[in-house]
């Protein structure tokens, strides 16, 4: 088994700082057992039974050092993956578990990247599918104690023999090694530690003499076993409380707050407006996931070593975070530990109601007019009402660290907990019955047709759920206002324009929506030679407020009219400009970044005291067809409300030459990752507390106060080398149209880190958008010929 691949990574090509973490921690554990000088010792009982005569005895004590080396790696790995090796091999894991990475909310795991060899189990999630009714939630994924001990002896077995090597160190010395029998490992978690116990015959043959030995004892310094009941016990909060629910509540109660189109859809909010407004689904949730990647990170634990209650400027957000800041979860005793939440914006299930499809308009429109102009709205103000219900799962994924563990090198426990909303409340209330569709919620959510002039007023029809209402209208809109008779207005002319040439354009599909009704398709432009017209004439379905046109074509940007009323009769025409699409071939350069220096000293404070800075290289390189792996993202960010555009992702191959985009004029958001398949290697260095221990070191008159970091070669087999993030911290990607007319070619530059040396260069991987923020000017995308 290559490790390096099954556990961090390795041939998935992509590394984070959680794994970056385990490399860090394996390093310690190594350079730790390295620097004590002396493998575990063996019981009292264990050892009476086995006296070893002293020239046998380092076989014995390095059998001992790779078993403590193994049972450190075991518990490193066990720590990332919250209890388990490796999900995905049912035979270690003990059941098949599913493993979704582009859809975490319904997988077994969440990643800690886009790779599933990253999975971080969850402890608690809803195992139902997301658009349950009588849902099931569960921690059947949280692993015993027992288990996790067991699944140390399985990786010790499987792994003991590579560190080992057949003995052939001891090969030169004239020792003769004989193996009796397979290792097999007995791993306890105490109170206080974690020990294991091996049973391993072998025959030790010296100079003629031989000698038996059949068990093995190491101890590694790591109080699994707090770590584990502190997880227990903030999982047991989530399943009580609901707390991890909380973020969600206060991103959409918060920014959520009035009939604003420019942020999220509200609960509740009521205005006597004119204008109605509409949300677009789709940029509700990138507006909500950006919101929760920066909240979640807020989450703190009263108690515990990182806990940090936020004061706001103002009573608003100071009633935010205080929802972040829990007093009451945990007991006393976890001062040492820190905790800390991810949300990293993984994808998330997400839906508000009710709505047609992507669209999200009024809920209630009051004292609507019986008499409307053309096109135009009467001076009776109607009163709208918006009443939206958030369906929302999320990942989150739990450290638990504590630094004084492993030699002092720290250890940090994952596990992943899903959050789950419902009708706007945590998954406990709505199971109960408490969710938006409970009490009083008919008292103001009650759904009409706006194609009438008065709301119900039977009983009956008052009496309804929002949800039977909401059922009622989209029925109404299936059956009644895409027919073709209801089409009352006048004829309306409808021409789309090419905003290069200034042609008409032909093809371009016209569809009308209004409300909460469904879109209906309205024609397709075309030329008339009777005519000489280019466009589509028709009439329109009647719409007070809330009308929606929308022009697509394959080919050109989606355009969206919004705040449309027609009424009987109405005639008039719509002109709009429709932006082409244009095809570019892409290529890709590097950016070195090179890597300046301005303190460091091995032999003092271990190195610890290293200051260096990033700053740009001498040139630009093509990329390397051999070992160069390169993906750019493109998403346009300045879309019109219900307008689509699929982001697009490039995979660069520079041996084909031949990668291209389809892009308008606009704003966009350009994110690329450079992975370097050549891996890189870290040397062990030779770190001192003092120049004065690093000299006793070098006459061999003291060991004490000196390591190697690391203690053996550490290899990657794949890097993230590089990349680009054009995103709105650093600075969008603005297109002219211009650009579009001219030069058919588009030059990407990608930074190219400099190679790591030594593992505190690690941390140059999570710098690339300070790059792109500093270095703009020299990453700006170019045009240029062919």
């Amino acid at each position: 088994m290559d490790k390096s691949e099954s556990f961090f990574g390795g041939n998935q090509g992509q590394v984070t700082i959680f794994i970056i973490l385990g490399i860090v921690i394996l390093v310690g554990v190594g350079a730790a057992i390295f620097l004590t000088g002396e493998p575990a010792q063996l019981p009292a009982e264990i050892a009476a039974a086995e006296r070893i005569p002293d020239e046998f005895k380092p076989v014995k004590d390095f059998i001992e050092s790779c078993l403590a080396e193994k049972l450190g790696e075991a518990f490193v790995i066990i720590g990332q993956h919250g209890g388990y090796l490796d999900m995905s091999n049912a035979e270690l894991s003990g059941k098949e578990f599913t493993l979704e990475v582009s859809d975490p909310t319904s997988s077994d795991a969440a990643f800690l990247t886009g790779f599933e060899s990253s999975h971080v189990p969850y402890w608690w999630h809803m195992q139902s599918d997301n658009k349950c009714l009588e849902c099931l939630l569960t921690d059947e994924n949280k692993p015993s104690l027992e288990f996790i001990m067991r699944q140390s002896d399985a990786y010790i077995e499987a792994e003991l023999g590579d560190c080992v090597d057949g003995f052939r160190s001891f090969r030169g010395q004239g020792f003769d090694v004989i193996e009796l029998g397979k290792p097999s490992a007995e791993t306890t978690i105490t109170e206080d530690d974690v020990v294991v116990l091996l049973t391993y015959p072998i025959n030790v043959i010296l100079e003629g003499r031989s000698n038996e030995m059949t068990r093995y004892f190491a101890r590694i310094p790591l109080g699994f076993r707090d770590f584990y009941r502190f997880a227990e016990m903030i999982n047991h909060a989530e399943i009580d409380v609901s707390f991890l629910e909380y973020p969600a509540k206060q991103i959409f109660g918060v920014y959520g707050s009035g009939a604003d189109s420019g942020r999220l859809p509200p609960i509740y909010s009521r205005e006597e407006s004119y204008v109605p407004k509409v949300w677009s689904l789709k940029a509700a949730e990138l507006n909500f996931r950006s919101l929760l990647t920066s909240h979640v990170p807020l989450l703190s634990i009263n108690g515990t070593k990182n806990a940090n209650r936020i004061l706001g400027s103002d009573a608003l957000t100071n009633g935010l975070y205080k929802a972040f800041y829990h007093n009451n979860l945990v007991g006393e005793g976890y001062d040492e530990f820190s905790v800390n939440f991810y949300y990293l914006d993984w994808p998330i299930y997400f839906y508000i109601g009710p709505g047609n499809g992507e669209m999200l308009g009024a809920t209630r429109v009051l004292d609507i007019p019986n008499a409307w102009g053309k096109f135009t709205l009467s001076q009776s103000v109607p009163i709208r009402e918006y009443g939206f219900f958030y369906d929302i799962s999320y990942p989150i994924i739990v450290e638990v660290r504590r630094d004084s563990d492993l030699f002092g090198e720290g250890y940090s426990f994952f596990f992943a907990i899903e959050s789950n909303i419902r009708d706007n409340r945590d998954v406990h209330e709505w199971l109960k019955g408490n969710g938006t569709y409970g009490n009083n919620v008919k008292e103001f959510f009650t759904v009409v047709d706006i194609t009438k002039s008065e709301l119900p007023e039977t009983s009956e029809e008052a009496g309804m759920s929002l949800e039977e209402s909401v059922n009622i209208s989209r029925r109404q809109s299936k059956s009644l206002f895409c027919e073709p008779r209801q089409r009352l207005s006048g004829n309306v002319s409808f021409v789309a324009t090419d905003a290069v040439s200034g042609n008409a354009v032909e093809g371009v599909k016209v569809k009308f929506g209004c409300g909460l009704y469904e879109f209906c398709s309205i024609g397709v432009t075309g030329f008339d030679v009777d005519t000489n017209f280019t466009g589509l004439v028709s009439s329109l379905p009647v719409c007070f407020g809330g009308g929606i046109l929308k022009f697509e074509k394959d080919g050109y940007l989606d355009r969206v009219l919004i705040d449309l009323s027609v009424d009987v009769d109405d005639s008039g025409s719509f002109v709009v400009e429709m932006s082409p699409l244009v095809e570019k071939e892409v290529s890709v350069v590097k950016q070195a970044i090179e890597r300046d220096v301005l303190f460091w000293d091995p032999y003092d404070n271990y190195g610890n005291d290293y200051t260096k800075r990033l700053v740009i290289g001498k040139g630009a390189s093509e990329p390397d067809p051999d070992n160069d792996s390169l993906l750019v993202m493109i998403r346009k960010v300045d879309l019109d409300p219900l307008a689509n555009f699929p982001s697009q992702i490039v995979s660069y191959d520079p041996s084909l030459n031949s990668s291209s985009i389809r892009i308008g004029p606009g704003v966009y958001e350009v994110k690329a990752t450079f992975i370097n398949t050549k891996g890189a290697t870290i040397i062990p260095e030779l770190r001192c507390e003092s120049h004065t221990a690093h000299d006793n070191y070098e006459s061999g008159a003291d060991k004490d106060g000196c390591y190697f970091m690391p203690e053996d070669e550490t290899v990657m087999q794949q890097v993230v080398a590089g990349g680009l993030e054009l995103v709105n911290e650093s600075g969008y990607w603005i297109v002219s149209k211009e650009q579009l007319t001219g030069d058919n070619h588009v030059v990407f530059r990608i930074f190219e880190l400099p190679k790591m040396v030594r593992t505190e260069e690690m941390d140059e991987m999570g710098l690339i958008v300070n790059l792109s923020r500093e270095f703009r000017s020299v990453v700006e995308p170019v045009f240029q010929p062919n």
